[in-house]
């Protein structure tokens, strides 16, 4: 049950999102776009040397 509001309300969030962009001019969707790949990089997380050599092994 709550998955499906998860769901939804992502999907309310998302659509939000693209009718404002759409709104936006090319300054505006540009600056949008930069801001979203900063965000996405935070939640990337780096490999320690332990875990990258049993990557590479």
């Amino acid at each position: 049950m709550s998955e499906e509001i998860e769901q939804v309300s992502e999907d309310l969030v998302e659509k939000a999102k693209a009718d404002k962009a759409s709104k936006r001019g090319v300054i505006g969707r540009t600056v949008l776009f930069f801001k979203q790949v900063v965000t996405e990089l935070k939640k990337v997380t780096k490999p320690t040397w332990a875990e990258l050599r049993n990557y590479t092994a």
